[in-house]
């Protein structure tokens, strides 16, 4: 294809600076102008991808001279290998590697905070919360770019949803456990004689730490609105090279990974991509009346798309904000006769209603997992429930008496080919497409004013924009744009 005015703008800017973002549309032929940039620029060069399935299929669209890997490969040469036996449980006999919370609470003897006597009904922080806690710690610090780990790693949410109900607890006092045992085990994960599990971020992490120079002309950064905080430090310390950062700055829609969105956090010359390839007028209009911003997603020309049209005597696609919306779906639709590929890690979700059920009776044994352990009472948990859409549909399964029915019905939820409807998440479905899409209404409501928080607005044009030819928006859509809602299941 002849390249675009866009592209050809972007080809230009790239020659006169050493630091260049690209801001690409969903569909907008983002991977094939990074190839005609480094068709303009035949050096050594190194594109760094999201993950391994999109740097493999990068090989097959660049020249030769570009070497396309993961942030994770790059790594794991100098101190992923020395780690690989830590990278997994160890084979026989169990042994505790303070891989869980309830492990590393063992492991590092975590006690509980008890309640005063004298305070009636209440609630104690258990050992296996504090560890959570321990555990999340040190993972935002190995997603950050900061040196050492600080107070501002330990998860402030999660620490004032604790104590908000525990006017009694000294707050000093959970952050300095959270945060001494947050080094012990750091310490622990980087020491090659250590039982205790590192992580993929662990060596990534200690690859950052060491500053280390990459033997390349030029350096592409895909996806760059949801790169970590560690992976831009690398990138920015390669003084020597010319940098291209491309991404959406509306499809960042990792935050609750940490992620950071690097189309906004650095300050360079700016070019844009506009133009969509994917889909027609009809869903460009929707993704943009989405965004509510000065910027406008045209559709191309020869896709007639349309909205409201999906028909479901077709197969379809639908796209959900939550998993337990997706599997309360899958099930309805099951015993409706559909056939359905369930695109969602049912195992976790068993774990998750399991541990729910759990909670509800009281046994906290039963309690496994790691969104379930911070809650001491089932009462807590429904009140925290009020501001967590997954807690929230969780809750309601339990209390409605529909666990058991899930429960029976969930091992039979498989990915499959040829099916009625593929249910998955608008996370998951970023990156991909599909003649027919439908909005699921367990995206959250809009505000009285018609907006949305930031990283939900993203998420609903993600969504919104994996249709190629029919799209049925859902109610959330249609609150922005102050609209009647069109039927969707």
């Amino acid at each position: 294809m002849k390249p675009t005015l866009e592209q050809e703008a972007v080809i230009k800017a790239f020659a006169e600076c050493k630091m260049l973002k690209v801001n690409a549309t969903a569909g907008s032929g983002k991977t094939h102008t990074l190839a005609l940039l480094a068709n303009a620029n035949p050096a050594e060069s190194l594109y760094v991808a999201f993950n391994k399935a999109i740097a493999d299929e990068a090989t097959t669209k660049f020249p030769s001279y570009v070497h396309c890997r993961t942030g994770h490969s790059l790594a794991y040469a100098k101190y992923g290998k020395e780690l690989r036996h830590k990278l997994n449980r160890p084979r026989g006999g169990y042994v505790n590697v303070a891989g869980t919370s309830s492990e590393i609470a063992k492991y590092y003897n975590i006690q509980p905070i008890k309640c005063p006597s004298h305070i009636e009904g209440g609630k104690d922080v258990s050992e296996t919360a504090i560890a959570s806690l321990i555990r999340d710690t040190v993972r935002r610090y190995e997603q950050s770019g900061d040196m050492g780990i600080l107070i501002k790693h330990v998860p402030a949410y999660e620490v004032m949803d604790i104590i908000k109900s525990r006017e009694w607890l000294d707050k000093d006092s959970l952050m300095y456990t959270i945060l001494t045992n947050a080094h012990r085990l750091w310490a622990d994960r980087t020491n090659v004689h250590s039982n205790v599990l590192a992580t993929h971020d662990t060596y990534f992490k200690l690859y950052q730490l060491s500053k280390p120079k990459i033997g390349f002309d030029i350096i592409y950064l895909d996806e760059a609105q949801d790169t970590s905080d560690v992976m831009l430090d690398i990138i920015l310390n390669q003084t020597h090279a010319k940098i291209c950062i491309v991404g959406d700055t509306y499809q960042s829609i990792y935050a609750w990974r940490n992620a950071v969105n690097a189309m906004e956090k650095i300050d360079c010359p700016t070019r844009y991509l506009t133009q969509s390839f994917r889909f027609g007028e009809a869903v460009a209009k929707v993704a943009t009346d989405i965004l509510q911003s000065e910027v406008k997603v045209r559709g191309y020309d020869q896709i007639q798309s349309s909205i409201g049209t999906v028909d479901k005597d077709k197969p379809y696609t639908m796209l959900f904000r939550t998993n337990s919306a997706l599997l309360e779906h899958a099930i309805e639709f099951v015993i409706a006769g559909k056939s359905v590929s369930c695109e969602v890690d049912t195992r976790d979700f068993k774990k998750f209603l399991d541990s729910s059920l759990s909670l509800y009776k009281g046994d906290m044994g039963g309690v496994k997992h790691d969104s379930v352990v911070p809650y001491s009472s089932w009462e807590e948990m429904n009140n925290a429930a009020e501001d967590e859409a997954e807690l929230r549909r969780m809750v309601k399964i339990v209390n409605t008496g529909k666990a058991g029915f899930y429960l029976s019905k969930i091992d039979s939820l498989k990915k499959k080919d040829n099916a009625d409807v593929i249910l998955t998440t608008a996370h998951k479905s970023k990156g991909r497409e599909w003649d027919q899409v439908v909005m699921a209404n367990d995206f959250p409501e809009a505000d009285e004013d018609g907006t949305l928080p930031e990283q939900e607005r993203n998420l609903m044009y993600v969504a919104a924009t994996r249709a190629v030819k029919h799209l049925n928006p859902n109610k959330t859509y249609y609150e922005l744009i102050k609209g009647d809602s069109n039927e969707t299941e």
